[in-house]
């Protein structure tokens, strides 16, 4: 969460080079493939 945080101000900071949005994007949605698997699991039925 952290790593997606700084490429998120970097990309501000910066004014957006293509490399940094890229990883910014790439890193979002690992994290969101991440969570939402996680939550899957938290809910699967018994």
């Amino acid at each position: 969460v952290a790593v997606q945080v700084t490429l998120g101000m970097l990309n501000v900071k910066l004014a957006l080079p293509l490399e940094v949005s890229v990883l910014h994007n790439g890193g979002a949605v690992a994290l969101l493939f991440v969570l939402v698997s996680l939550l899957a699991r938290l809910r699967a039925p018994e």
